[in-house]
């Protein structure tokens, strides 16, 4: 299935728009899949000591299936559900899924060792009440858009190698 962004953005306003009576929240369904993405991430069946055995076990249950899904686009969904509109509660239990995740996947070094831009401030604003959270985001999101572009430093040199997709972390 190719994916057609003008598709994808005709169903968007149809799920949310006034026709459904706005009975579904693009806030809330940030949420629910920034968390769905990150408990993925953050689940066994990625962790890198697993055996051969237990790999095929994983594929064959599907444990896979959302795994590329899930390390592109988590980030997006946690700056999309960062609104004025996110209530206190989604806030807190998504804080607890990162948290979760950056314990788990994240090389907290390597995050931190990225200059996080002025411009990444406001795209996390409802995780400004944990304090410590918005930080990681911030340091995470200037890693990734880093990463995309190759630009990851190794002991202050470029390192074009390739890093785990399922962390945020180098090899």
């Amino acid at each position: 299935m190719s994916h057609r962004p003008h598709e994808t953005k005709a169903l968007l306003r149809y799920l949310f728009g006034s026709q459904s009576n706005h009975y579904l929240s693009v806030v809330h369904g940030n949420f629910t899949i920034a968390s769905t993405c990150l408990k993925l991430l953050s689940s066994g069946c990625f962790d890198p000591a697993l055996s051969d055995e237990t790999i095929r076990t994983c594929i064959s249950s599907g444990a896979y299936v959302l795994q590329s899904y899930a390390i592109s686009q988590w980030l997006e969904h946690v700056k999309n559900a960062s609104t004025e509109k996110a209530c206190s509660q989604q806030v807190a239990k998504l804080c607890y899924a990162i948290d979760k995740f950056i314990h788990k996947r994240v090389n907290i070094n390597l995050v931190e060792s990225v200059k996080v831009p002025t411009s990444a401030r406001g795209e996390f604003q409802s995780f400004q009440q944990d304090l410590p959270i918005y930080e990681k985001l911030m340091e995470i999101d200037g890693f990734m858009k880093k990463r995309q572009k190759g630009l990851c430093l190794q002991d202050g040199k470029v390192n074009r190698r390739s890093h785990q997709p399922n962390t945020v972390q180098d090899v």
